[in-house]
């Protein structure tokens, strides 16, 4: 790497170790999602959980011939009543509610003398390096910075860039030293232990992430599973495209960088991440409508209109699946928050889709 400028000046440094809470890093996909039958009709108390697929390894079979006569009898019935167990399943898991399991997401493996950084951008933004939360981010620059440089780290960025958009106002030398004393604070929080590992890079003039890292971000793993699952529908594939949309909702717990929503740069991939987030709640939302899981389809709606209120689709899926459970007050309901909410945040009126909608549900027209 080629020679940067030294700061004029720099805090003392400080590592901050914290207690190895990686199992909670392991559990970030471990949500299940609720059943039909612990809901409301109308969806109010659902439980968002939904367990990840785990790997069971069996041990070998013992030769029936190889225990006492006794012994060999038991494991006998046994195996006959496991045999039985699976042509013949209870009558009642049929009426059981299936929520497709989310792939199991592979989390990083620590090499030596290499950070691996687990990185959570959708709604609260936290670090972890290894097993271990990085917290120390005592120039708010440092991390602002960081940001950036993880959205581009396929590509260099050049210092002038990052002086003019984080010092706009500064002239050339005072923005260069800012810029330095930026790095190395950031560099400095990063260290924890890897005294020896750049994990910022300055080459010719341009700053980088080191790409020796192995580096997991949620906002990526997130789109992947989205392209992912549409890829699988594509191709007629629908059991694992559902499991891939449940893997992409269970990972997106809030906008993109929310923490920096007055930032210009964010936007437009805020803005395209949760368009994704929409289109996969809108595809499950009528997919489990469209099974009679109505339930799960008014919860799947709710979390729609959380993040874009003014979605009349979802409201109308709504207003579908109170009149399917027999609460055409409820739809009615429904129909009146559309108007509300359309009014109050694009002074506009509900489509004619809407409309009519409404007023077959006031004539008794919709089964």
């Amino acid at each position: 790497t080629q020679a940067e400028e030294r700061p004029v000046s720099s805090p003392p440094q400080s590592d901050i170790r914290q207690p190895d809470i990686w199992q909670r890093v392991r559990n970030f996909s471990n949500r299940r999602h609720m059943q039909s039958d612990t809901l409301d009709p109308d969806g109010t108390s659902p439980e968002d959980t939904s367990p990840l697929e785990t790997a069971v390894v069996e041990a070998p079979p013992v030769p029936t011939a190889a225990l006492p006569s006794s012994q060999a009898a038991k494991k006998k019935k046994r195996d006959q009543q496991i045999d039985e167990a699976k042509i013949d399943p209870p009558a009642e898991a049929a009426t059981t509610v299936s929520i497709p399991q989310t792939p199991t997401i592979k989390l990083l493996e620590k090499i030596e003398g290499i950070p691996s950084l687990t990185i959570y951008t959708l709604g609260s933004f936290r670090v972890y390096q290894d097993d271990s939360p990085v917290l120390d981010w005592s120039n708010s620059k440092s991390a602002s910075l960081f940001k950036l440089l993880l959205a581009h780290r396929k590509e260099k960025i050049a210092k002038e860039v990052l002086m003019d958009m984080f010092w706009p106002d500064a002239n050339p030398d005072a923005a260069r030293n800012n810029l330095n004393v930026t790095i190395y604070n950031l560099r400095k929080t990063l260290r924890n232990g890897y005294h020896d590992f750049s994990h910022v890079l300055f080459q010719n003039g341009y700053y980088l992430l080191n790409p020796k890292m192995r580096i997991w971000v949620d906002s990526e793993a997130f789109a992947q599973n989205v392209l992912t699952a549409q890829a699988h529908e594509r191709n007629g594939r629908f059991a694992q495209a559902m499991q891939n949309y449940h893997a992409a909702e269970a990972l997106y717990e809030g906008d993109y960088l929310y923490e920096d929503r007055y930032e210009d740069w964010p936007i437009p991939k805020r803005q395209s991440l949760q368009e994704l987030y929409l289109n996969t709640l809108d595809t499950l939302s009528n997919h489990y409508f469209n099974a009679g899981e109505l339930p799960i389809s008014i919860r799947l709606c709710k979390q729609m209109l959380t993040v874009d209120c003014c979605r009349e689709e979802a409201h109308r899926l709504l207003m579908r699946s109170y009149c399917q459970l027999s609460q055409p007050y409820l739809a009615l309901r429904q129909y009146h928050k559309c108007v509300e909410q359309l009014q109050e945040e694009l002074n506009i009126e509900p489509s004619s889709e809407t409309t009519q909608l409404f007023q077959q549900i006031k004539n008794n027209e919709v089964r």
